[in-house]
């Protein structure tokens, strides 16, 4: 990783990281979404996450399943870990993320669970902290998860084509609670609060398109679907997993309400016994109403690689996405990817923008021999000439 470079843009805050259009740079993917849960959420859950596994039979890598006799299962028989990971982020800067958890497996059929707790803190003045639960009992037919956080983040708004540099605290709680119709098919109920401030971070006023958003509690209640055969979490070989969220959202205290909706369908085939084929599709759709920070985003809602995650926000994406990942080993792999995306009615921008393309290639190291995590560096370059890097621990999808 010493070898990789990366060029950066320091204005704003006195540690601010922005990226240059002509340089590298590193990133510690968000995934999901943008923002103040980018800080929370998305930066921190997946990372407690990565101690998990589902690991089906038949796995074709170098990969160990845990014994799971009577003694290795339920709550009393877990494991405690401790998990210090650095990160670099083009929206965040560097950091450390410490997080400390408990690991269980209610019974031989379910998936493991976890509960946990950790805080980050940034080079340009984010932190944040929170804690998690994720559960799954009775042959994985009750599910549950739970998060709450809160959050300091410092991040650059792409506005017109003119950062604007943002400080947004907020406080999130989340609960997801699913139930298994079937061993591959969960339906469920979700429900998130937040309260969110957003000022700015330098001498200029909020723009009146952010203005709106500035103070917001808001409320949320959601049905979730999900109908997932991969044969392994963090590096399927084969399956598909198709996902379905749709969320209602009140804004407490006044009339605003919005709807936001996610599909997103993941496909992986095995080629061989050291190449895997995979793919990604995802739609989005939020109302008009809907505050940037809760919209659709190209690299926020699809965890496309090539764009920051608050360049192409607005009312409705759809991106596909795909990739060729292969192993040179028991320790190393490499992925070539690429993909398209467009945003409908743009936020921040005159008029909305055609289709955007990125790809690139990364390298892949195993980290451990028990279960199939790998730490990644990509390189990408986007149709705009934009070059970045990133640094991730596990697959971008």
């Amino acid at each position: 990783m010493s070898s990789l470079h990366h060029w950066s843009c320091p204005t704003g805050r006195a540690s601010r990281i922005r990226p240059c259009k002509a340089g590298f740079r590193q990133w510690f993917p968000s995934g999901k979404s943008r923002c103040l849960t980018a800080a929370l959420a998305a930066v921190w859950l997946p990372n407690v996450a990565l101690a998990q596994s589902t690991q089906e039979e038949g796995q074709p890598y170098d990969v160990q399943r845990p014994d799971e006799d009577e003694e290795s299962l339920g709550f009393g028989n877990g494991s405690f870990l401790a998990l210090p990971i650095p990160s670099n982020d083009p929206n965040f800067g560097t950091g450390l993320l410490l997080a400390v958890g408990y690991l269980f497996k209610a019974d031989a059929e379910s998936k493991s669970s976890f509960i946990a707790g950790g805080a980050f803190k940034t080079s340009n003045g984010s932190l944040g902290g929170g804690l998690a639960a994720d559960l799954s009992f009775a042959a994985n037919r009750w599910q549950a998860s739970v998060f709450l956080g809160k959050v300091e983040a410092y991040y650059d708004l792409d506005a017109f084509r003119n950062p604007i540099p943002l400080r947004q605290d907020g406080t999130l709680g989340l609960l997801k609670l699913g139930y298994g119709i079937t061993p591959d098919t969960t339906i469920g109920l979700g429900f998130r609060y937040l309260d969110t401030t957003i000022t700015a971070d330098g001498e200029q006023a909020l723009p009146g398109e952010i203005a709106g958003d500035a103070n917001m509690e808001i409320a949320s209640v959601g049905a979730l679907v999900e109908h997932d055969t991969r044969d392994d979490n963090f590096y399927p070989t084969t399956g598909r997993k198709l996902s379905f969220d749709v969320y209602q959202n009140e804004v407490l205290s006044t009339s605003r309400e919005y709807h936001r909706a996610i599909l997103k369908l993941d496909a992986f085939a095995s080629i061989n016994a050291n190449s895997v084929l995979a793919g990604r599709f995802t739609a989005c759709s939020a109302s008009d109403t809907s505050p940037y920070f809760d919209s659709c985003s190209i690299g926020g809602t699809d965890g496309f690689r090539g764009f920051s995650i608050t360049e192409n926000i607005g009312d409705q994406l759809v991106s596909v996405q795909g990739s060729w990942r292969g192993r040179l080993g028991d320790r190393f792999g490499y992925e070539v990817f690429g993909g398209a995306g467009r945003i409908w009615y743009e936020r921040f921008q005159e008029d909305d923008r055609s289709v955007r393309f990125a790809g690139g290639v990364g390298l892949r190291y195993r980290l451990t021999r028990n279960f199939p995590i790998d730490l990644g560096i990509d390189g990408t370059l986007n149709d705009a000439g934009e070059a970045t890097a990133y640094l991730r621990v596990g697959q971008a999808f």
